[in-house]
């Protein structure tokens, strides 16, 4: 007599089979999608120049893991201090504009357009528990161009009392014709304290500095 279908072993065999590879495929995409979640690259920028390794992509900056060429450089030494804000003390190193070879309509998770990147290197040192946010702040330009900043961790939410950080904040611009159009940069972002009993007039900062470019 003829087995009938569901009592040959080879048939549960392929049934388990499939739903494993089914279960396997499940779990995998579960985590994708948790990873992404808790880990989301697009909110993230990092600087890479490769201005002196000697290969091909020497005029290449990288942002967020993604190579944006550019046809000129230009590097201001700024050294300019900021205590307008009591529990922190401010420093702005260094101001580097790369002109890129096009525009490009996505640069930063906020899908900004542009032709130009701004790159701000500055320090600060808090004297008390702060948050402070100058990779979410804007910058505005003498000739009436406008960015924001795309988020970069190197500062992240927040710094503790004594602690002192120094990291790149980077500014998407679009219209920039030339570098040496660019002669003053407005910057603000916000910092407040981490004490949610503070009621001083100190307590939360918006941070409005002028920058030169000379």
């Amino acid at each position: 007599m003829k087995k009938v279908w569901y009592k040959r072993p080879s048939y549960w065999i392929w049934i388990c089979s499939v739903l494993a590879i089914f279960l396997v495929i499940i779990n995998v995409a579960t985590f994708y999608v948790v990873h992404r979640a808790y880990h989301p690259s697009t909110r993230t920028a990092t600087i890479e120049n490769s201005d002196n390794t000697g290969r091909s992509d020497k005029n290449t900056i990288t942002v967020n893991h993604k190579g944006y060429r550019y046809t000129s450089k230009k590097e201001f030494t700024i050294n300019q201090n900021d205590q307008s804000w009591s529990y922190a003390d401010l420093k702005f190193n260094k101001v580097t504009i790369y002109k890129l070879d096009k525009e490009h309509s996505v640069i930063g998770y906020d899908d900004q357009k542009a032709n130009c990147l701004v790159v701000v290197n500055m320090t600060v040192k808090a004297n008390k528990d702060i948050e402070i946010f100058p990779d979410q702040g804007t910058i505005s330009t003498n000739n009436g161009l406008q960015g924001k900043a795309v988020f970069t961790g190197d500062f992240g939410d927040s710094i503790d009392s004594g602690v002192t950080k120094t990291g790149d904040v980077i500014i998407p611009l679009d219209g920039v014709k030339n570098i040496s159009d660019l002669k003053k940069l407005r910057y603000k972002f916000d910092g407040s304290t981490k004490d949610d009993n503070d009621e001083s007039d100190d307590a939360f900062k918006t941070v409005d500095v002028q920058i030169h470019l000379n």
